[in-house]
């Protein structure tokens, strides 16, 4: 597996968040983060208590509040619709982010995972469509050989030409994966030793037939 991508057991991809959020941004800012949580409790004391986290209540509440702060500070949002919101993608966390054009330090992110209190970060990004894109991966052999996959069953070859999982892994519904061969030949019986990839599907490069490892794509 990669550092910041895995391959689980029942045959999906999970990127962690963090990293999907560091590739795109420089770092949060603690003053501005401050600064945003301070108009929190500014529009909690004028309006009451936030709403409790059902039906996305908490999520709208906070939207709320940063085009609250984003306007006092004379922040600009980007356009058009700086409110992005991934749930149940390869994530492996519910994100939402209000981008904006930025003051003197460039562009900015405000951006929540889960029920979590949302940080302010520089925005690195030059191609905002990256904020859109829960779950584009590279799949990479030992040798060489890789490909990017998209949601779906759409790939690009590392030459750049769009191809399909069945073009390039086979017609089996469950391609790119395939059982671990250690796994596959102890069931067989032909290996007394207990396999110990926890049944996690491999995808092996059908090229040189290598173990392949998922990553994350610098966007």
């Amino acid at each position: 597996m990669g550092l910041h991508a895995r391959i689980t057991p029942d045959g999906s991809i999970r990127i962690d968040t963090a990293s999907w959020i560091t590739h795109r941004t420089g770092g949060d800012i603690p003053r501005l983060t401050s600064g945003l949580h301070q108009t929190r409790r500014d529009t909690e004391r004028a309006n009451g208590p936030r709403p409790p986290d059902i039906a996305h209540g908490l999520r709208g509440f906070w939207v709320g509040v940063t085009w609250t702060w984003y306007t006092n500070q004379f922040i600009n949002l980007s356009a058009p619709d700086p409110v992005i919101v991934h749930a149940g993608t390869r994530l492996d966390a519910d994100v939402w982010i209000v981008r904006a054009e930025g003051g003197e330090g460039g562009p900015l992110a405000v951006i929540g995972i889960n029920d979590h209190d949302p940080l302010v970060y520089t925005d690195t990004t030059t191609d905002p469509w990256a904020w859109r894109d829960p779950g584009t991966v590279i799949i990479s052999c030992p040798t060489g050989h890789h490909w990017t996959w998209h949601t779906g069953r759409e790939l690009v070859t590392d030459t750049g030409k769009a191809t399909t999982i069945t073009a390039v892994f086979g017609t089996d519904l469950a391609a790119p994966f395939s059982p671990a061969p250690p796994c596959t030949t102890h069931h067989k019986g032909k290996f007394a030793r207990s396999c110990t990839c926890e049944q996690t599907p491999w995808i092996r490069c059908p090229t040189c037939w290598r173990r392949c490892d998922v990553e994350l794509p610098r966007p």
